[in-house]
Protein backbone atom coordinates (compact mmCIF):
# COMPACT_ATOMS: atom_id res chain seq x y z
CA UNK A 1 0.00 0.00 0.00
CA UNK A 2 2.96 2.53 0.74
CA UNK A 3 6.88 1.80 0.58
CA UNK A 4 8.05 -0.81 0.28
CA UNK A 5 10.21 -0.29 3.32
CA UNK A 6 7.57 0.15 5.79
CA UNK A 7 4.51 -2.91 5.54
CA UNK A 8 1.55 -2.60 6.37
CA UNK A 9 -1.29 -4.78 8.07
CA UNK A 10 -4.28 -3.68 6.52
CA UNK A 11 -4.91 0.28 7.24
CA UNK A 12 -1.39 0.17 9.88
CA UNK A 13 1.95 0.16 10.01
CA UNK A 14 3.75 -3.05 10.44
CA UNK A 15 6.01 -2.31 13.70
CA UNK A 16 8.65 -5.01 14.45
CA UNK A 17 11.18 -6.75 11.90
CA UNK A 18 13.00 -3.79 11.44
CA UNK A 19 10.28 -1.14 11.48
CA UNK A 20 10.01 1.53 14.27
CA UNK A 21 8.03 3.99 15.94
CA UNK A 22 6.44 5.83 18.42
CA UNK A 23 2.82 5.21 18.53
CA UNK A 24 0.30 7.47 20.12
CA UNK A 25 -3.47 7.21 20.19
CA UNK A 26 -5.80 10.70 20.58
CA UNK A 27 -8.63 9.32 23.13
CA UNK A 28 -11.71 10.25 22.77
CA UNK A 29 -11.39 12.30 26.39
CA UNK A 30 -8.44 14.34 25.14
CA UNK A 31 -10.44 15.67 21.89
CA UNK A 32 -13.63 16.49 23.22
CA UNK A 33 -12.48 20.06 23.93
CA UNK A 34 -11.59 20.59 20.51
CA UNK A 35 -15.28 19.32 19.28
CA UNK A 36 -18.29 20.95 17.37
CA UNK A 37 -20.48 18.83 20.50
CA UNK A 38 -17.86 17.99 23.08
CA UNK A 39 -20.68 15.73 24.96
CA UNK A 40 -21.15 13.67 22.28
CA UNK A 41 -20.78 9.75 21.49
CA UNK A 42 -17.67 8.41 20.15
CA UNK A 43 -14.87 5.43 20.54
CA UNK A 44 -12.52 5.28 23.03
CA UNK A 45 -9.38 5.04 20.37
CA UNK A 46 -10.57 8.15 17.83
CA UNK A 47 -7.17 8.21 15.47
CA UNK A 48 -3.98 5.97 15.96
CA UNK A 49 -0.39 8.59 14.97
CA UNK A 50 2.61 6.37 14.20
CA UNK A 51 5.54 9.40 14.94
CA UNK A 52 9.17 8.94 13.63
CA UNK A 53 8.03 5.88 11.72
CA UNK A 54 11.16 4.45 9.78
CA UNK A 55 12.81 1.55 8.81
CA UNK A 56 15.82 1.00 11.50
CA UNK A 57 18.41 0.28 8.18
CA UNK A 58 17.32 4.44 7.80
CA UNK A 59 16.93 5.90 10.37
CA UNK A 60 19.99 7.58 10.34
CA UNK A 61 19.33 9.24 7.56
CA UNK A 62 16.20 10.36 8.77
CA UNK A 63 18.05 11.77 11.88
CA UNK A 64 21.12 13.35 9.93
CA UNK A 65 18.45 15.86 7.91
CA UNK A 66 16.65 16.73 11.21
CA UNK A 67 13.64 15.22 9.65
CA UNK A 68 10.74 13.11 10.94
CA UNK A 69 7.66 11.06 9.17
CA UNK A 70 5.16 10.09 10.95
CA UNK A 71 1.83 8.08 9.50
CA UNK A 72 -2.11 8.90 11.01
CA UNK A 73 -4.93 6.65 10.82
CA UNK A 74 -8.61 7.93 11.21
CA UNK A 75 -10.94 5.71 10.62
CA UNK A 76 -14.18 6.69 9.71
CA UNK A 77 -17.75 8.16 11.51
CA UNK A 78 -19.03 10.48 13.29
CA UNK A 79 -18.10 12.34 16.25
CA UNK A 80 -21.84 14.00 16.73
CA UNK A 81 -22.72 15.94 13.97
CA UNK A 82 -19.27 16.15 12.77
CA UNK A 83 -16.82 13.87 10.24
CA UNK A 84 -14.01 12.02 12.37
CA UNK A 85 -11.42 14.17 12.72
CA UNK A 86 -8.05 15.61 14.46
CA UNK A 87 -7.78 17.71 16.93
CA UNK A 88 -6.26 20.29 14.88
CA UNK A 89 -2.88 22.36 15.72
CA UNK A 90 -0.58 25.45 14.61
CA UNK A 91 3.13 25.42 13.92
CA UNK A 92 5.84 26.93 15.76
CA UNK A 93 8.29 29.33 14.68
CA UNK A 94 11.47 27.68 12.19
CA UNK A 95 13.02 31.35 11.43
CA UNK A 96 12.76 34.81 10.54
CA UNK A 97 9.16 35.13 11.51
CA UNK A 98 7.72 32.21 9.53
CA UNK A 99 6.45 29.16 11.29
CA UNK A 100 7.33 25.86 10.14
CA UNK A 101 5.61 24.58 6.91
CA UNK A 102 4.58 20.56 6.74
CA UNK A 103 3.86 18.37 3.92
CA UNK A 104 1.31 15.60 3.83
CA UNK A 105 0.31 13.36 1.27
CA UNK A 106 -2.59 11.23 1.13
CA UNK A 107 -1.94 6.73 1.10
CA UNK A 108 -5.35 5.48 1.55
CA UNK A 109 -9.29 7.24 1.96
CA UNK A 110 -10.60 10.71 1.46
CA UNK A 111 -9.09 13.68 3.17
CA UNK A 112 -10.68 16.91 3.80
CA UNK A 113 -7.76 19.45 4.90
CA UNK A 114 -9.46 22.71 6.61
CA UNK A 115 -6.78 25.04 6.70
CA UNK A 116 -6.88 28.44 7.87
CA UNK A 117 -4.20 31.32 7.97
CA UNK A 118 -3.56 33.16 11.25
CA UNK A 119 -2.80 36.87 10.72
CA UNK A 120 -0.69 39.16 12.73
CA UNK A 121 -3.30 40.09 15.08
CA UNK A 122 -4.25 36.59 16.22
CA UNK A 123 -7.39 36.60 13.86
CA UNK A 124 -7.97 33.90 11.19
CA UNK A 125 -7.51 35.45 7.76
CA UNK A 126 -8.60 32.97 5.57
CA UNK A 127 -10.17 29.61 5.82
CA UNK A 128 -9.56 26.70 2.53
CA UNK A 129 -10.48 23.31 3.03
CA UNK A 130 -8.34 20.79 0.34
CA UNK A 131 -10.30 17.58 -1.19
CA UNK A 132 -7.53 15.28 -1.09
CA UNK A 133 -7.54 11.34 -2.97
CA UNK A 134 -4.69 8.90 -2.77
CA UNK A 135 -1.35 10.05 -4.03
CA UNK A 136 -2.55 14.18 -3.47
CA UNK A 137 0.52 15.98 -1.85
CA UNK A 138 -0.85 18.86 0.48
CA UNK A 139 1.61 21.51 1.63
CA UNK A 140 1.06 23.34 4.85
CA UNK A 141 3.32 26.64 4.13
CA UNK A 142 4.22 29.07 7.22
CA UNK A 143 1.46 30.86 8.84
CA UNK A 144 -0.85 28.15 8.48
CA UNK A 145 -2.70 25.38 11.25
CA UNK A 146 -4.86 22.46 10.01
CA UNK A 147 -7.39 20.11 10.55
CA UNK A 148 -7.45 16.87 8.38
CA UNK A 149 -11.15 15.51 7.94
CA UNK A 150 -12.01 11.89 7.21
CA UNK A 151 -14.75 12.41 4.73
CA UNK A 152 -14.72 8.82 3.49
CA UNK A 153 -16.38 4.98 4.38
CA UNK A 154 -13.19 3.68 4.96
CA UNK A 155 -9.78 4.21 7.16
CA UNK A 156 -8.00 7.57 5.95
CA UNK A 157 -4.26 6.62 6.34
CA UNK A 158 -1.86 9.72 5.40
CA UNK A 159 1.79 10.37 5.68
CA UNK A 160 3.35 13.58 6.85
CA UNK A 161 7.36 15.05 7.14
CA UNK A 162 8.22 17.89 8.86
CA UNK A 163 11.29 19.20 11.19
CA UNK A 164 12.47 16.93 13.29
CA UNK A 165 12.63 19.82 16.42
CA UNK A 166 8.95 20.42 15.02
CA UNK A 167 5.92 20.36 18.50
CA UNK A 168 3.02 21.50 17.44
CA UNK A 169 0.35 23.70 19.39
CA UNK A 170 -2.56 22.91 19.68
CA UNK A 171 -4.46 25.19 22.37
CA UNK A 172 -5.83 28.00 20.23
CA UNK A 173 -7.97 25.13 18.79
CA UNK A 174 -8.54 23.70 22.34
CA UNK A 175 -9.78 27.09 23.15
CA UNK A 176 -11.72 27.53 20.25
CA UNK A 177 -13.07 24.12 20.22
CA UNK A 178 -11.81 23.02 16.84
CA UNK A 179 -11.04 25.15 13.39
CA UNK A 180 -13.03 28.54 12.20
CA UNK A 181 -15.39 25.57 10.00
CA UNK A 182 -16.78 22.50 10.98
CA UNK A 183 -17.10 19.78 8.44
CA UNK A 184 -20.69 18.64 9.00
CA UNK A 185 -21.52 14.70 8.04
CA UNK A 186 -25.35 16.09 8.46
CA UNK A 187 -26.13 17.61 6.34
CA UNK A 188 -23.09 15.99 4.21
CA UNK A 189 -20.35 18.19 3.45
CA UNK A 190 -21.52 21.45 4.76
CA UNK A 191 -18.96 23.93 6.54
CA UNK A 192 -20.28 25.36 9.19
CA UNK A 193 -19.06 28.52 11.13
CA UNK A 194 -17.32 27.87 14.24
CA UNK A 195 -19.10 30.54 16.64
CA UNK A 196 -16.28 31.09 19.12
CA UNK A 197 -14.12 32.49 16.32
CA UNK A 198 -15.09 36.47 16.23
CA UNK A 199 -14.38 36.76 13.29
CA UNK A 200 -14.93 34.38 10.55
CA UNK A 201 -13.40 35.00 6.37
CA UNK A 202 -15.97 32.78 3.75
CA UNK A 203 -14.35 29.38 3.69
CA UNK A 204 -12.96 28.46 0.13
CA UNK A 205 -13.36 24.79 -1.18
CA UNK A 206 -10.15 23.56 -3.37
CA UNK A 207 -9.12 20.36 -5.05
CA UNK A 208 -5.64 19.03 -3.88
CA UNK A 209 -4.82 20.07 -7.65
CA UNK A 210 -5.92 23.47 -7.39
CA UNK A 211 -4.17 24.09 -3.76
CA UNK A 212 -0.97 23.03 -5.28
CA UNK A 213 -1.31 25.45 -7.77
CA UNK A 214 -2.08 28.17 -5.41
CA UNK A 215 0.99 26.89 -3.22
CA UNK A 216 3.19 26.71 -5.53
CA UNK A 217 3.48 22.62 -4.98
CA UNK A 218 2.87 19.48 -6.99
CA UNK A 219 2.92 16.06 -6.38
CA UNK A 220 6.92 14.38 -6.09
CA UNK A 221 6.27 11.27 -8.28
CA UNK A 222 6.09 8.52 -5.55
CA UNK A 223 4.88 7.72 -2.00
CA UNK A 224 6.86 10.46 0.50
CA UNK A 225 8.98 8.12 2.26
CA UNK A 226 10.75 6.88 -1.14
CA UNK A 227 11.17 10.66 -2.00
CA UNK A 228 12.78 11.28 0.88
CA UNK A 229 15.26 8.58 1.02
CA UNK A 230 16.17 8.96 -2.70
CA UNK A 231 16.66 12.94 -2.46
CA UNK A 232 17.51 14.04 1.38
CA UNK A 233 18.70 16.65 0.72
CA UNK A 234 15.70 17.91 -1.12
CA UNK A 235 14.14 19.09 2.14
CA UNK A 236 16.05 21.24 3.77
CA UNK A 237 13.09 24.30 3.00
CA UNK A 238 11.04 21.85 5.84
CA UNK A 239 13.54 23.53 8.47
CA UNK A 240 14.55 26.47 7.09
CA UNK A 241 11.37 28.32 4.79
CA UNK A 242 13.17 31.13 3.89
CA UNK A 243 14.67 28.86 1.29
CA UNK A 244 11.30 28.54 -0.26
CA UNK A 245 8.89 31.67 1.02
CA UNK A 246 10.08 35.41 1.45
CA UNK A 247 7.60 35.86 3.76
CA UNK A 248 3.77 34.57 4.48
Amino acid sequence: MYSKRLPFDGSHPRLGGGVQADLAVRTMGELRPYLQDSDCPGPDEVYFMYRELTHADDAAVWSHHRIKHDITVVPPGRLGREYIRTAGHYHPEAERGLTYPELYQVVQGEAVFILQHLAGDGLVSEVVMVAAAPGDEVIIPPGWGHVTVNQGQSDLVIADIVAADFLSIYRPYQEQAGPAYYLLSSPAGKAEPNPNYPERPLVTMLQARQWQERSGWSNGGGWLYDQFMAAPGRWEFLLRPTHRWAGC
